[in-house]
């Protein structure tokens, strides 16, 4: 349990010891029946033995704490989150914003705490960590895009294009107007619509 991480370590190594970050979280120490030499158990199931669902739990339960902590109206996520699966709009977007609620996106702090970037900072503002709020609300980039519609389906895809513009300023140097963003995002509803109501005819 007091390996470290050393230099230039394989990705399997790696991997081993983030293992060894989750179950120092769930595991606690009892007693054995001689009272001498503690016992380790897994905290996480009734039986004290380890399952790779309950260290999913666990960590799925940080996550979901984490993102709470981030903004500021939970409950409205979570009716928006019901709703989102009848809304007017492609299945790329529908699974990007699963991805999004789930905190799974790659943005560069998932990336930094997956060892693969090696930055955690926003590219855009380069002042912020890049988690998904900042990335699709906070950052200038999202701000400045002025979307003030209510309707769900369009600000979904508003976004979205938000996301694949960060992508393009992040990865190939292209900046986009928050005119266009915003212009790309609701044409995309529209152009949804209007498939969907050719095919019924």
């Amino acid at each position: 349990m007091e390996a470290t991480l050393g230099n230039n370590p394989s990705f399997l190594w790696q991997s081993i010891l983030s293992g060894r970050e989750v179950i120092l979280k769930g595991l606690s120490w009892q007693n054995s029946d001689n009272g001498r030499t503690p016992l380790p158990i897994w905290s996480r199931t009734k039986t004290g033995s380890f399952t790779v669902q309950s260290a999913y739990v666990l960590l799925e339960s940080e996550k979901r704490g984490s993102f709470s902590g981030e903004c500021s109206n939970v409950q409205g996520l979570r009716w928006f989150w019901k709703k989102k699966w009848k809304l007017a709009i492609p299945g790329k977007i529908k699974h990007f914003l699963w991805r999004a609620y789930h905190e799974s996106l790659p943005t560069f702090f998932n990336l930094y705490r997956r060892k693969i970037n090696r930055s955690l900072y926003c590219v855009i503002c380069k002042q912020d960590e890049d988690t998904t709020i900042h990335a699709l609300w906070q950052c200038p980039l999202a701000r400045n895009t002025n979307f003030t519609s209510d309707a769900l389906a369009e600000w979904a895809a508003v976004v979205w294009s938000i996301w694949n513009a960060r992508n393009k300023m992040a990865y190939e140097d292209c900046q986009l107007s928050p005119a266009l963003i915003l212009s790309n995002g609701l044409s995309i509803v529209h152009d949804f619509k209007q498939a969907k109501t050719s095919l019924c005819l």
